[in-house]
């Protein structure tokens, strides 16, 4: 268990740099160029820019996982709770992404799979106690 564990963490730690990065990307420019991508990507959903994604991507994603691994890493009693609730977050944003932008990219499944793979060892963790 401590293993499935560590992992969690490093995904955590992963997700939340590069959702970061992403997030502060098309807050500093909702085009979303910088991230070689157009605005033509949004043509489904209900945004005229990458403004409100970035945000919602830097704090919720980026700042949720980060402080998910720190909750992690410092022993808090509540960690099993985080890693449920985040995986929920990553996965079901990664669902709104798919619907909203009606495109698939193989991150996508990377970081649905991340998801998955925190709510599961948050549940394993629950389920021992």
């Amino acid at each position: 268990m401590k293993t499935l564990k560590i992992i969690a963490n490093i995904l955590l730690i992963l997700t939340g740099i590069n959702a970061i990065a992403a997030g502060y990307s098309f807050i500093t420019d909702p085009t979303g160029s910088g991230l070689g991508i157009t605005v033509d990507y949004l043509k489904h959903a209900p945004f005229s820019n990458f403004l409100i994604p970035g945000i919602v991507l830097f704090t919720v994603v980026g700042l949720g996982a980060l402080f998910t691994a720190y909750v992690s890493l410092t022993g808090r009693k509540f960690w099993p709770v985080m890693f449920l609730g985040y995986g929920a977050v990553l996965s079901g944003w990664i669902v709104i992404q798919y619907i909203m932008l009606q495109a698939f990219h193989p991150l996508q499944a990377v970081f649905f799979s991340i998801g998955l793979y925190l709510t599961v060892v948050g549940r394993l963790h629950v389920a021992r106690k």
